[in-house]
């Protein structure tokens, strides 16, 4: 049976991808004891951090990449153009100890167009006698936190403070209780967009199953929590998600099998057969009931 990966969303802030930086410079390279180079507002020469493998020398510069969604809000992520990369490397040149390697460990998504263009920096860097050229994406680190589990515990206990099992379970907790705080789960069935709602119902799911919480508009994720109810700790907690998922799958099949015959839309309402109306309504009852039960059980505030 393969192993369930999950998912990582990029830390917020920049301090918290270079302590993660290096914890996954340690494991990559049994290194002990890599080094951060200067604090905040110190030149650095394009490195963050530093150390030694196989008696090569080794840095890394740490860029937390940013773009802003319609709202002006920072979104992780971002994009690593040709430009970016060669001022990146150029200014890593000035390091001293002179590099063997030079690594940019970005939390971008990985861009098979900048690879390429990297591959032949690294070639042409290499023939100069300079310094080998390598790229680590968000997706690369992603693969080293599901490859190495006591960087992925180190991880969440020293760098996100998740510090025991309860806290992982809530952190999932409270994505889903904002995933269950929309119009979907709040509004009478009658005032919802048939579109919208069944939207509503698939994009919670999936939050309830790989961790995803997607915003409506945009479709892009704006909060993740570790693999959703599959990495769940609390077995009972884990159950209770799982029905609710499934009380969402009900209430999906029964609103789109009787949209057109028992459910006619009605100029910005829904008309809804009476004998109908109370069976859609338990089904969205009992998946809140579900989360809201699992919610109790950590102490948190109920949907």
């Amino acid at each position: 049976m393969s192993r369930l990966t999950q998912h990582f969303q990029p830390p917020l802030y920049w301090q918290q991808f270079e302590d993660l930086t290096e914890g996954i410079f340690r494991y990559t390279f049994d290194c002990p004891k890599p080094q951060k180079i200067g604090r905040p507002g110190q030149s650095q020469d394009g490195v963050d951090v530093f150390g030694l493998h196989r008696n090569e020398k080794i840095g890394i510069q740490c860029k937390r990449m940013d773009e802003l969604d319609e709202n002006n809000h920072p979104y992780p992520g971002g994009i690593i153009t040709k430009k970016f990369l060669r001022e990146a490397i150029k200014e890593a040149e000035s390091f001293s100890p002179q590099l063997d390697i030079w690594i940019l460990a970005t939390t971008a998504k990985r861009d098979g167009k900048i690879q390429s263009y990297a591959r032949i920096l690294d070639d042409e860097s290499r023939k100069n006698g300079g310094f080998g050229i390598q790229l680590w994406f968000w997706d690369d680190c992603i693969t080293d936190l599901n490859r190495h589990h006591d960087l992925q515990r180190w991880y969440y206990d020293q760098v996100i403070h998740v510090r025991t099992t309860d806290d992982q379970d809530s952190l999932i907790l409270e994505m889903l209780s904002e995933a269950f705080s929309r119009a979907a789960f709040r509004s009478p069935l009658y005032q919802e967009s048939p579109t919208e709602f069944v939207q509503a119902l698939k994009d919670t799911q999936c939050a309830i199953n790989t961790g995803q919480l997607k915003d409506r508009e945009t479709r892009r994720v704006i909060r993740q929590a570790v693999g959703g109810r599959n990495a769940v700790v609390d077995p009972e907690i884990r159950d209770l998600l799982r029905l609710a998922d499934e009380q969402l799958q009900k209430l999906r099949e029964a609103f789109q099998e009787n949209m057109g015959g028992r459910i006619l839309q009605s100029g910005w309402m829904l008309v809804i057969d009476p004998s109908l109306l109370p069976e859609l309504e338990q089904f969205r009852k009992d998946a809140i009931g579900a989360v809201n039960k699992a919610v109790q059980k950590l102490n948190l505030p109920p949907i």
